[in-house]
């Protein structure tokens, strides 16, 4: 934390550091007690250190971490900023500024944002916050499609925290995760899977980033790093457990659970065939793509679902071999083109993950939506609708 002075040292000191502590004493999370308690050594130094002018506010992000891979999916930025007479905090994405978001004002000159956020594709992001032309910070994520060569960037350029891993030999030759976290620090989990659902035998990938005082992470009861992915491939539907060990003795569990379509046909072992009688009922049937399939996934029809004021893609697709992933793509008011997940949600419907807001800040809104929809199978061909397009008066379309 940087040091400066601001006017009258002592007398400034005083009045912050009493504000900033009561605070602290009633404040409802322990991310805002540590932010609390940031703010307040910031501003202590500030009124108390070696000349020079105030330098204005001091800004950081809070979430996402620098370096975090993120899933595809609607995200929250939360900002802090600690200084005097703070209107606003700016925040840049790739060097674009994002719209202005809501201050919450947390008392001893300590400041929020909140803004949500949808991610238009996968990739690397950059994001920048400053506040009052103080000093600011930035970071770089990942929503879940970045190259080897991205991820490696970002975890070397990442801001080190106060937790650090290392292994300790294992009898098979690997490693057992060691961390040594500093003490005091609160325990963030967060844990995912990219997607979370799949077609039985098929994959998908969980994620984890534990930051803060832990002294173990295990996976299914195997010892992990704070942060890590590994990929799994089940049959059926399972739920899998994240255990966090904390340094002051207490645990947490994390369950994700991923939902499996289908089943996987197993290999049998034939006994010699007995003579049976001329009608057979068959006891299963196994549906599998022609061996010339090399077409995709056929997209019957789509729509949109109003939900007060928000929109949700839905569509109708079927394959011989199977759907194995759909996006649903739309481009608001001539805003750009976005995409959103879809999951199965039933017989051949698939319908988008998230909603897609419209503006009822006007009272009525009034705008326009055209939408596709992109659709592979199990034999990994891709189909994609043709645009489709609507017209809105109201927040139910």
């Amino acid at each position: 934390m940087r040091k400066k002075n601001v006017l009258s040292k002592c007398l400034l000191a005083a009045v912050t550091a009493l504000a900033v502590l009561g605070m602290i004493a009633c404040s409802g999370t322990s991310q805002e007690a540590a932010a609390a308690d940031a703010a307040a050594e910031y501003l202590t130094a500030e009124a108390s250190g070696p000349g020079g002018d105030y330098a204005g506010p001091e800004t950081w992000i809070e979430f996402p971490a620098d370096g975090d891979i993120l899933p595809m999916g609607e995200v929250t930025f939360t900002v802090y900023s600690a200084g005097q007479g703070i209107g606003g905090i700016d925040l840049i994405l790739n060097g674009a500024p994002l719209p202005p978001a809501a201050v919450t004002d947390l008392g001893g000159s300590l400041v929020r944002v909140d803004s949500q956020w949808l991610p238009p594709e996968e990739g690397e992001y950059t994001l920048e916050a400053r506040a009052g032309g103080g000093a600011g910070s930035s970071i770089r994520f990942c929503i879940v499609g970045c190259s080897p060569e991205e991820i490696a960037a970002l975890q070397a350029t990442a801001t080190p925290d106060a937790t650090t891993e290392t292994g300790t030999p294992t009898a098979a030759g690997g490693l057992t995760p060691t961390i040594t976290a500093a003490a005091g620090l609160p325990v963030n989990i967060s844990f995912w899977a990219a997607p979370p659902y799949t077609n039985a035998g098929q994959c998908t990938t969980l994620q984890w980033d534990v930051t803060g005082s832990v002294q173990q992470v295990l996976l299914d009861g195997a010892p992990v790093n704070t942060k890590g992915s590994k990929q799994v491939c089940p049959c059926a539907n399972i739920t899998h457990m994240l255990q966090v060990k904390k340094s002051d003795g207490t645990s947490e569990n994390k369950p994700l659970g991923i939902t499996v379509s289908g089943s996987c046909t197993a290999a049998t072992t034939k006994a010699p065939p007995s003579p049976v009688p001329a009608t057979r009922t068959p006891t299963a049937t196994l549906t599998m793509a022609p061996p010339d399939d090399t077409s995709g996934p056929s997209i019957n029809s789509q729509w949109l679902v109003w939900e007060s004021c928000k929109f949700y893609g839905q569509a109708d697709i079927s394959d011989p071999s199977g759907v194995s992933w759909a996006k649903f793509y739309f481009n608001k008011n001539g805003e750009g083109w976005l995409s959103v997940w879809m999951s199965n949600i039933g017989g051949s419907t698939w319908e988008a993950e998230a909603g897609i807001a419209v503006d009822s800040g006007i009272g009525t809104p009034i705008g326009s939506v055209e939408y596709y929809v992109q659709a592979s199978d199990n034999s990994g061909n891709v189909s994609e609708s043709g645009s489709s397009a609507t017209n809105y008066t109201s927040c139910d379309g």
